[in-house]
């Protein structure tokens, strides 16, 4: 008769998480998906809200993805750059024009530290992960995945700038080339 040794809860067939904890990031994800659909039928007030919202799900469905299919430690250091990047470009391109262009914040993202809004870097975050997903997918390892994970996050970028200046969530003070 052989002896078994628990060694935890099972997980699935790929060796992820099992129950419902492996259900989280498609949770946030759906919640995401769901706020961005409401964003477009309400008036300017609940538009902030689910912007920040939105944010927040798709943050937390990137990091919980992360911690899951990655680890706590992996998932803690990605965490802890992307975050830390995120608020750090938007704060040097507060002081110093570059890379962006002059522009400032509005008040509506909610609390800010040291001029930038809390959820700028965590959209910085929330969106980092999935890019570096996608290249990861197309490249493989390596040079190949920092240029498509760069393209696609300042395609990103490219593609929100415009419409939260239009919302209102940030202004530039120059625009084109000087």
């Amino acid at each position: 008769m052989s002896q078994r040794i628990y060694t935890g809860p099972r997980a699935d067939r790929r060796g992820g998480p099992s129950g419902w904890i492996a259900y989280l990031p498609w949770a946030f994800a759906a919640l995401t998906i769901l706020g961005q659909i409401v964003w477009v039928l309400v008036g300017d007030d609940g538009r902030v809200a689910l912007s920040i919202l939105t944010v927040v799900t798709f943050f937390l469905a990137s990091a919980s993805h992360a911690a899951l299919s990655r680890g706590l430690a992996w998932a803690g250091g990605y965490l802890a750059i992307s975050l830390a990047f995120g608020w750090g470009i938007e704060k040097l391109g507060l002081a110093t024009s570059f890379p962006f262009g002059t522009y400032t914040y509005s008040d509506a993202l909610g609390p800010a530290f040291l001029g930038v809004p809390l959820v700028i870097p965590m959209a910085w975050s929330m969106m980092a992960y999935p890019c570096l997903l996608a290249a990861q997918r197309l490249s493989g390892t390596g040079v190949g995945t920092a240029l498509i994970g760069g393209w696609v996050l300042a395609s990103w970028h490219l593609f929100l700038d415009p419409q939260m200046v239009g919302e209102g969530y940030w202004t530039w003070s120059d625009i084109g080339w000087t």
